[in-house]
């Protein structure tokens, strides 16, 4: 009962970071507007596309055939989000630039760690994909942007006190 209880409570503080951060980069976007060039924006709409192929693909277990027609029509909707993360990704490492932040190895080696723990037998398998050259720097990325969001929300913070 006490887990189920801890689990609830961590949801629920999990829910209301989640809400914060989104409320912060959706401010942070629309105070800020960026010129984008179309390239990163059609790379992140495929991202975003292949990402939920994969979703689709892990829960009926099989691959997911998709014409070219249908490929095009689902990047197309995926347009507005992708150009969102693009902005907010832009902005959010000109904050950590100007913040000075970094993410050093050991923090990366401790999300793989506590990643790779959460999944029990192929803990080992997923660590030796998470250690790759680009998939550490997916972790930086993701880690960098998680602190400038941090520093944000504590500037933020301070400011209303």
């Amino acid at each position: 009962r006490q887990k189920v209880q801890e689990r609830i409570a961590g949801r629920k503080h999990r829910d209301v970071e989640s809400e914060r951060r989104g409320a912060l980069l959706k401010a942070l976007v629309a105070a800020n507007p960026v010129d984008l060039p179309p390239t990163l924006v059609r790379s992140q709409a495929a991202r975003l596309v292949q990402g939920a192929r994969a979703q689709v693909e892990q829960m009926v277990g099989q691959k997911v055939q998709l014409s070219q027609d249908e490929l095009a029509s689902l990047e197309k909707d995926s347009h507005e989000s992708a150009e969102f993360q693009v902005r907010a990704g832009m902005l959010l490492a000109e904050v950590a630039k100007q913040a000075g932040l970094e993410v050093e190895d050991a923090e990366i080696n401790a999300e793989i760690d506590k990643i790779a723990g959460s999944v029990g037998e192929q803990a080992r398998q997923l660590r030796e994909y998470l250690n790759r050259a680009d998939e550490r720097g997916r972790i930086r990325y993701r880690l960098l942007e998680d602190k400038a969001v941090a520093h944000l929300l504590d500037r933020a913070s301070q400011s209303e006190a």
